[in-house]
């Protein structure tokens, strides 16, 4: 996402139709509004649809406040034409304000910094840290690289005008210190929520995440099992781990479907600073276990930079090297 706000055209790249690495896909474009654990329903542009399963997988990830972070609608076209108007107002914008310093608001900084270094940008973030899932040598080399651009950091304060998840085009937001930040475009990086609006407040917890036992699996739902930031798991909510949660879940599908009980269980990272960011494409920092802090550039692109993590994606998923364009 950081990346398409600054190049639009870089969805050929970044999204990947299913029909790229899949015939045996039947696919429903829609938002599933209620689920039971064998029936869904699935609000589409021409109305409601119920999907019927033996086996389900919930992986419908966080909602945001705003509209760059993750749409709630519309389609793969739909999506770059949003990009494309956030990326005009953006040549025109002087004053960026970014609402969060977490890892979507520190590579957004990292983005517009380095391909619009005219634009002044400046990052509020609530508590007294930066990058909270990671090290605090790499938030303080962030910060330090991003400052030695221009970026201003104000901790400890909230915005609180404009509301939450508003997003005028120009304006002046103020914090519940007082103080007062005019800007041209404003991006809430903050604040994402488990996206299970569709489920039982019985099966979530206080949290609104779907709970779930060592396999993965719902509880008190056969058959159901749920991947990601919409479960009850407790670990910061990281892409990379979904990674070690998919083969745990397909290993307890390929039992359930055999009539066995799941037997494959997930561990938790409990403790784990590992965490690249980028800091525009030429580079950014990170922390491996084992090894450290990761401040090489050189090494920060060739792992992320350079494409956003879109080739090793297309490789997982069996999609072709590099993608269509779209629109």
């Amino acid at each position: 996402m950081p990346r398409l706000l600054v190049d639009p055209e870089f969805a050929a790249a970044a999204i990947v139709p299913l029909s790229q690495f899949s015939d045996d896909i039947t696919f429903v474009q829609g938002k599933l509004t209620a689920f039971d654990g064998k029936v869904g329903t699935v609000e589409t542009s021409e109305g409601e649809v119920t999907l019927t399963s033996d086996i389900s997988v919930l992986a419908t990830g966080s909602r945001y406040a705003n509209s760059v972070t993750r749409a709630q609608s519309g389609s793969a076209r739909d999506r770059i034409a949003e990009f494309k108007r956030h990326n005009a107002n953006l040549q025109s914008a002087k004053r960026v304000l970014i609402v969060g310093g977490g890892p979507i608001g520190v590579e957004l900084a990292g983005e517009i910094t380095q391909d619009y270094p005219a634009i002044s940008v400046t990052v509020v973030e609530a508590s007294d840290s930066l990058l909270t899932g990671t090290s605090r040598t790499v938030a303080a080399h962030a910060q330090k690289v991003l400052e030695a651009r221009g970026v201003s950091f104000i901790k400890g304060e909230k915005v609180t005008v404009p509301a939450y998840g508003e997003e005028p085009v120009g304006g002046t937001a103020t914090t519940d210190m007082g103080r007062e930040l005019p800007f041209d475009m404003i991006f809430w990086a903050v604040g994402s929520r488990a996206n299970t609006a569709f489920m039982d407040p019985a099966f979530l917890n206080e949290r609104g995440q779907i709970k779930v036992d060592d396999h993965l699996q719902v509880k008190g739902m056969s058959g159901v099992y749920a991947l990601g930031d919409v479960t009850d798991v407790k670990e910061v909510k990281k892409a990379i781990y979904v990674g070690n949660q998919v083969p745990v879940v397909a290993k307890n599908i390929i039992r359930h479907v055999k009539n066995r009980s799941p037997r494959a269980v997930y561990k938790p990272k409990t403790v784990d600073e590992m965490m690249f960011v980028t800091l525009g494409r030429s580079g950014g920092v990170g922390h491996m276990p084992g090894l450290g802090m990761m401040k090489a550039n050189w090494l920060i692109r060739m792992f992320k930079a350079k494409d956003m993590l879109t080739s090793m994606m297309r490789k997982a998923t069996g999609a072709p090297k590099s993608g269509r364009a779209l629109g």
